[in-house]
């Protein structure tokens, strides 16, 4: 009998025991961490797919946009913190994937049938893996004005009939065309129209730029005839460009997706149209892939796939990314054949160069602005100024 009232007084403080531990565990349990995603753009739309996440698997998403957070990002991985999904432009995600920075991931076929190739190819590593999924493409495009001009034109060959026209119709204070003729990010598909491979990084992993050539001196000369001609006007800046095309001052202008919402405000009645060739060969303009990585730090690894392959990822997702995006096209399950803007993008895209994502891209661009600037002054030739900056680039 006292074995018995021993044995069950041991049971009874055993239960007693596992009770209090347990409630004490979980007093002591800490929430469950959202799915953080830092973003440079979309977050409102992001914030929307984080809300039928929740709905659907209970956990919840934390959308940020934080300053600087590019540079954040590389410090707190490093320390085994930061987000765990990062969604930026596709020319970062090399020299994070070097640092360890970012976990390799295997789309699934479906997804690479119906992404463009082009929104896979930089994103691609040598496994197959890729560095980050693409969520949308951007590039430039031709803004006309449909007060000036009757249609766009398809090549810059068609600029001196154009040119008539304006002279007839309107007042003499409107130009024929115009951008910032310095800025190599706008002037660089011209500049380099019939050249291969005109910047390049080569089999040592080094930035290679070729042009050199009688071809871009002859593709210069073609823009400097513009200004001297007086169909665009020397010295024209960014906004000036803007602000000229949105008062009826301009007739084509070279811009981005970007400048579509201030054109929208202004009242300006415009169109948009693929870039036009130069004197029949096609331009090559840069694009952009704006791509989603999955930090090699994050703690909910898994969770962060399912996010962005059942919810952004997917036909319906994608069609909700696109009706909220301020920029560019959707780079899976998109359709782009009614909209100008997209199909103008979409041709840019097609016939253009990824933007290279190397280190020594910063001084490509620094040097070529100084080279346009210095032709357009007529300070250089195209010839010496061309050279000039291809050697600053090839100089390891």
């Amino acid at each position: 009998m006292i074995r018995r009232r021993m044995a069950i007084g041991v049971v009874g403080a055993l239960v007693v025991m596992l009770v209090a531990s347990f409630v004490l565990l979980r007093g002591n349990s800490q929430p469950e961490r959202p799915l953080l995603i830092w973003t440079g753009r979309g977050v409102s739309e992001l914030t929307a797919f984080g809300h039928g996440f929740t709905a659907r698997t209970g956990r919840a998403v934390q959308i940020e946009s934080p300053a600087n957070f590019v540079e954040k990002f590389e410090i707190l991985a490093q320390q085994g913190q930061g987000p765990d999904i990062i969604i930026w432009a596709h020319d970062r995600f090399g020299a994070w994937q070097q640092a360890g920075l970012l976990l390799p991931l295997h789309p699934s076929a479906d997804l690479q049938q119906h992404c463009l190739a082009q929104a896979m190819a930089p994103l691609q590593r040598a496994d197959s893996s890729l560095l980050g999924y693409p969520l949308q493409l951007e590039s430039l495009v031709l803004f006309w004005n449909r007060q000036l001009l009757a249609a766009a034109p398809t090549d810059v060959s068609q600029f001196p009939q154009l040119a008539k026209g304006l002279d007839k119709d309107v007042d003499k204070d409107v130009d024929l065309v115009g951008w910032d003729f310095s800025s190599p990010y706008h002037s660089w598909p011209f500049v380099t129209a019939g050249v291969v491979q005109a910047l390049h990084v080569d089999a040592a992993g080094q930035l290679r730029m070729q042009v050199q050539t009688a071809q871009t001196a002859l593709n210069l000369q073609e823009m400097k005839h513009w200004v001297d001609a007086g169909w665009s006007p020397k010295g024209l800046s960014y906004e000036l460009a803007l602000d000229r095309f949105s008062q009826n001052k301009l007739a084509l202008m070279v811009g981005g997706p970007w400048d579509a919402s201030r054109l929208q405000q202004s009242g300006v009645d415009y169109g948009v149209a693929a870039l036009p060739a130069m004197q029949g060969r096609p331009v090559q303009p840069f694009y952009g892939v704006m791509a989603a990585g999955i930090s090699a730090q994050s703690t909910e690894p898994m969770l962060a796939q399912e996010f962005l392959q059942q919810d952004l990822l997917t036909p319906a997702g994608m069609a909700r990314y696109q009706s909220g995006a301020d920029s560019g096209i959707v780079a899976c399950y998109g359709d782009h054949s009614a909209n100008p803007m997209h199909g103008a993008i979409l041709q840019s895209v097609r016939q253009g160069v990824a933007m290279p994502g190397h280190p020594a891209m910063p001084l490509f661009w620094n040097s070529v602005t100084s080279a346009l600037n210095n032709i357009f002054s007529e300070r250089q030739t195209p010839q010496q100024a061309l050279l000039e900056a291809q050697r600053r680039v090839n100089t390891p």
